[in-house]
């Protein structure tokens, strides 16, 4: 998201979450507040991706503090009466996506943790109140983690085949 710092300063700046893990979602929300937001197809800035961002790094379990954080946050939002209609009509539908979105954003983070599927059972089944994961939603992130990792080693042997790797011993393509 790009702001105006006229804005930045109004809302009193970022969102203040552990980790700063979904700040700049409610912090988007309370910019657009009085003048909606803006979108452009066009580029404006450019973003990079690395291993040391917070995204790739962070302790897991800051990241779900501020997801439940977020969770309140967007209840409390959602709890508001705007006075235009269109913005009533569609807070009926955000009410009602609230949960889900929250739950989704939990169970990611599960799968994404760098933990084996052993790992994801045993750390989260211990942790599944304080956070609301049911056990099915621990099992669903467990089966995610699987899936994700067959999609990684399937990526590797497509690099491999692109860049004409043989298997040792026969000579064939792998």
């Amino acid at each position: 998201y790009l702001y105006r710092t006229e804005t930045l300063r109004k809302v009193g700046g970022y969102y203040k979450l552990p980790l700063a893990w979904a700040s700049d979602d409610i912090t988007s929300y309370l910019a657009a507040m009085d003048h909606g937001i803006a979108h452009t197809n066009e580029p404006l800035f450019m973003y990079r991706q690395s291993a040391l961002t917070l995204s790739s790094t962070g302790n897991i379990m800051h990241k779900m503090d501020a997801i439940m954080q977020e969770g309140v946050w967007l209840e409390a939002f959602a709890a508001r009466a705007p006075s235009n209609e269109v913005d009533q009509l569609l807070l009926v539908s955000i009410r009602r996506e609230i949960r889900k979105f929250i739950q989704k954003k939990k169970i990611r983070t599960i799968c994404s943790s760098g933990d084996g599927v052993i790992g994801i059972l045993f750390k989260w089944f211990g942790r599944r109140k304080k956070y609301t994961l049911s056990v099915s939603e621990i099992f669903y992130a467990a089966a995610m983690r699987v899936v994700e990792k067959r999609k990684s080693v399937y990526v590797f042997i497509i690099v491999l085949l692109s860049q004409g790797f043989m298997i040792p011993g026969n000579g064939e393509m792998i």
